[in-house]
């Protein structure tokens, strides 16, 4: 049997979900995901208050009508959407706000709005997309400090895991350079019997955001082999390296620095290893 789920470091994928209202307190007093720089130290990119003008509640509950449209199912608390590429992705789909992060950018108010598809939003308890319709996620960056608030990168409709479940409703806000901060889960799945399953670094790129992780989490060929990922914070990198420990299941480890790539847009492992 084919199944797909989110796997995180254990391997298994972590259950639950974030309501509207935690969503909002985290949004206004959480405190984001942290990078450790090569000295072991801590940075954090903290919530910063913003006026009520602009309140970060209210700005990602227009953003969601905006990209969305008007059709809220207020029994599931989300927005019904056909996205214009429903040949490609299954559908139809109900978009749910899951994450609402301020952080300050430059001396910048910015906000992140991360949004996630509803596997079963239809209330059947069952599951009809099939293994190759993937679920969705919504990523938007918008500067709050500009008068109005304006985008910074927007994309509605990322597509990402299978059987209609997108394997982001845990993503992390990381940052992962200077000025820069991004989604970060994992996805995959067991076919007959193989485990494989990737990391993703969902990150804003010329006004839109995209994958730019090309580091696996377990691969077919080493199944004995678990990759794991933590930025290095280096002062005045656009983007930063990243320190990736590969695990073998003896207790043996490895670790390489492991730069962006400005031509692929990515991050990638020395081939082989």
């Amino acid at each position: 049997m084919t199944t797909n789920r989110n796997l995180g470091s254990a391997g298994t994928r972590r259950q639950g979900s974030i309501g509207l209202l935690a969503t909002i307190l985290l949004a206004m007093g959480c405190q984001a995901a942290t990078g450790e720089d090569a000295g072991g130290r801590r940075e954090a990119a903290r919530a910063v208050p913003v006026p009520t003008s602009v309140a970060p509640a209210t700005v990602a509950e227009q953003v969601m009508r905006e990209h969305y449209g008007a059709r809220f199912d207020t029994r599931h608390q989300c927005w019904q959407y056909t996205p214009a590429t429903e040949a490609d992705l299954g559908g139809p789909y109900c978009m749910k706000l899951r994450a609402v992060e301020p952080v300050l950018v430059g001396g910048k108010r910015m906000l992140h709005v991360l949004a996630v598809s509803e596997m079963d939003w239809t209330g059947e308890g069952s599951v009809s997309a099939g293994r190759a319709e993937p679920g969705l996620m919504g990523a938007f960056l918008l500067d709050l400090s500009a008068s109005p608030w304006r985008y910074v990168a927007q994309s509605p409709a990322l597509p990402f895991g299978s059987f209609g479940a997108c394997g982001c409703e845990q993503a992390r806000l990381v940052k992962i350079g200077e000025e820069r901060h991004a989604w970060t889960f994992t996805t995959g799945g067991v076919w007959q019997g193989i485990v494989v399953s990737w990391h993703h670094i969902v990150a804003p790129l010329d006004g839109k955001f995209q994958d730019v992780s090309g580091i696996p989490e377990i691969t077919e060929e080493a199944q004995d082999a678990r990759y794991e990922w933590q930025p290095i914070a280096t002062h005045g990198q656009a983007w930063y390296p990243l320190l990736v420990t590969k695990k073998m299941d003896g207790g043996a480890t490895e670790s390489k620095r492991i730069q962006y790539d400005p031509e692929k847009a990515t991050y990638l492992l020395p081939a082989g290893w």
